[in-house]
């Protein structure tokens, strides 16, 4: 299974940061996020994500 892609913010249980443009996406290299007006840059990669 892979996480890789854009992922839509649709809740954020105690925080109002869930706007229509929220997104987590992730690729090769690493990723981005962007919530309300808050961005960020995710650097490196995992080997394994474990879905309980």
């Amino acid at each position: 299974m892979s996480v890789q892609g854009r992922w839509s913010v649709v809740e954020t249980p105690g925080y109002d940061m869930s706007v229509p443009t929220a997104y987590i996406q992730f690729d090769q290299d690493g990723g981005e996020s962007a919530f309300n007006c808050l961005a960020g840059v995710i650097h490196g990669t995992y080997n394994a994500v474990e879905f309980a």
